[in-house]
Formats: structure tokens, C-alpha cells, sequence
């Protein structure tokens, strides 16, 4: 069966999927359920970007190359680059509440067993919804102290978590998880110019 439709702006209908097509611009589904426009220039299908039930977002990349890129074009050297926002609206507007997470990443991988594991990740949080007084807190996580099979996803870095009124100042924590994870801080010319040493408990 086949429905055609035409003059500048033709519709194609047939057994081999469907096209849309006006000028040099063209929009095809395939009989896979794949969305090619423009012959490759954007690709949807189930294998390299899909929808799920829960409503997450899947890119799938099988090369060594980049997954996701985001580039700004503007013809300007003082505007801003590309920012990625994170937003967390509640649909009720019921506001936040402390030390809600906001956002984050996290950077997944599997062990040597074929496990799957988060080696690392970041997230922010309202340390404090009162409106005026406003914080956020960045927690920092890695995959460490692993002896003996207790590797675990740790906070080794804090920033901010200022919440005015329980009296919490902002801080920059290093080592939250109090792990043997030493402190080092290098100059030009030496390789421990500060150097906490976690095991001992000693600068």
C-alpha cells in the first residue's frame, strides 16, 4: 500500500517505512522503528538513544569516541560555553527539603568479576531551603579502601553545606569518610610540602 502526497512537502506512505520529505530536508522511519533526518545527520533508534518506561534517557555508543557533546557555536569569545542544567522541580511545588539531592553523576564500570560498580560520582544538595538563606553542598565519592574485599563508595570531598539554622557553617571537608586516604599537596619542588598522613594521624 502506498500513499503519496506531493509538491514540495510530499509524503511517502509505503511497505518500506515512512517518509517525510519538503526540499533537501527529509525525515524517514524505517521498518526497525529507527528516525533518520536529514540521510544520518540525527538518528534515533533502540540501539543508540531510547526512552524507557521509568522515563530515563539511554545513549549507547559502541565506539571509543565521544558519547555526548556539548558544544556552543555562539559567534562570540565573551559569551558563556555550553552548560548542562540540572533541575529538580517538584510537580506539587512542594519546595525542597535539606539536603535533598539535586543533581549528579556518576561514572559506572565493572570489576574484574564482570560487577557492575560506580568508581566515582558527585552530587549537589540543599543544605539549606530557608528562602534568603540558600546553600549547597558538592559530595565528591571514589571507590576506595579496598583490602581485603572492603572497597566501598566513599566521600573523600565536601564543599559548602551551610545551613544557617542548625548552626552548620560552610566547610571544605577532606576525607568525610575518615578512611586511610592520605593528604598531599605538592610545590615546585617538593613532592610533600603538606602531607597528612591518615594511617597515623599526623602532618
Amino acid at each position: 500500500s502506498t500513499l503519496d502526497i506531493d509538491a514540495s512537502g510530499a509524503v511517502t506512505i509505503d511497505g518500506a517505512g515512512v517518509a517525510i520529505a519538503a526540499g533537501s530536508n527529509e525525515v524517514d522511519i524505517t521498518t526497525t522503528g529507527a528516525v533518520d533526518v536529514n540521510s544520518g545527520a540525527f538518528t534515533l533508534d533502540a540501539s543508540t538513544v531510547s526512552i524507557d518506561s521509568t522515563d530515563n534517557i539511554n545513549i549507547t555508543a559502541a565506539g571509543s569516541g565521544k558519547t555526548l557533546e556539548l558544544k556552543n557555536t555562539t559567534a562570540s569569545d565573551s559569551n558563556d560555553g555550553a552548560i548542562m542544567s540540572f533541575t529538580k522541580a517538584p510537580s506539587n511545588d512542594a519546595g525542597e527539603a535539606d539536603d535533598n539531592v539535586l543533581g549528579g553523576i556518576k561514572f559506572n564500570g565493572i570489576d574484574s568479576g564482570n560487577n557492575a560498580t560506580t568508581y566515582g560520582q558527585f552530587t549537589v544538595h540543599s543544605s539549606d531551603k530557608t528562602g534568603g538563606d540558600e546553600a549547597g553542598e558538592f559530595r565528591f565519592k571514589v571507590m576506595a579502601g579496598g583490602t581485603a574485599g572492603a572497597a566501598g563508595l566513599v566521600e573523600l570531598l565536601t564543599i559548602g553545606g551551610e545551613d544557617f539554622g542548625n548552626s552548620t557553617p560552610c566547610e571544605v571537608i577532606v576525607n568525610e569518610a575518615a578512611i586511610d586516604c592520605d593528604f598531599r599537596v605538592e610545590s615546585a619542588d617538593e613532592t610533600h610540602m603538606l602531607f597528612v598522613d591518615a594511617a597515623n594521624s599526623r602532618v
